[in-house]
């Protein structure tokens, strides 16, 4: 008995000071290492994205394949005319589907993230941006979409190697004038890189790019 009285007389609770600054030390480490994982969080957000195109490309590649017949990965981006402004901020640099003459649209539209676009202007070297140049495009039902065409040995048309660039931002479209905007803080982008002559793609990370 006197061994525990003298164990509770051995122990001492917290000061008020002693716990503030515990919780000064906690508000530090959280101030610290929120930006890394908030970081890590929209990242991650962009390249799911990115991994979700490649799967829908590799699916658009494997159709030409086997039915013998080209097959459009189709992008909707500004060179479309769209019911209202809300159609335009919700497909513009946002959407992209599979299409083939044989069998029109293959599946529904597939759609970026919120807060995830394609990035039209981003250009590590010459001509490397899908937009760079003169596209290649494919108008179905009046609309013009800009495409990367699978041939029926794998092969891809534009036949130089091209990347499909995606990155944090969002679209607004004013009385038809449609903008893409890049998140200004952004300090990553992904891109899918297509390798012209097999039709195989590869995912690639770029930092600090702007």
């Amino acid at each position: 008995m006197e061994h525990l009285n003298h164990i509770r007389k051995g122990r001492r609770a917290f000061t008020i000071l002693e716990m503030l600054i515990v919780i000064a030390i906690i508000g530090i480490i959280v101030a610290i290492g929120l930006p890394a994982f908030t970081g890590m969080s929209r990242g991650s957000k962009v390249k799911s994205a990115v991994s979700n195109l490649q799967t829908t490309m590799s699916l658009a590649r494997q159709w030409a394949i086997t039915h013998h017949e080209r097959t459009y990965l189709v992008i909707a981006d500004d060179g479309i005319t769209y019911t209202d402004d809300i159609e335009a901020e919700q497909k513009a640099f946002r959407s992209y589907s599979i299409y083939t003459v044989s069998e029109k649209f293959i599946g529904d539209w597939r759609y970026l993230p919120e807060g995830v676009i394609f990035d039209s202007v981003f250009e590590p070297s010459a001509q490397k941006n899908l937009w760079s140049g003169t596209p290649q495009t494919i108008t179905i039902d009046g609309r013009n979409y800009i495409c990367v065409i699978f041939k029926p040995d794998g092969s891809t048309i534009p036949t130089s190697n091209k990347e499909i660039f995606m990155a944090e931002g969002w679209v607004t479209s004013t009385g038809g004038t449609i903008t893409p905007t890049v998140k200004p803080d952004t300090a990553m982008l992904f891109s899918i890189d297509i390798f012209p002559l097999t039709g195989l793609t590869r995912i690639r990370e770029y930092f600090d790019y702007i």
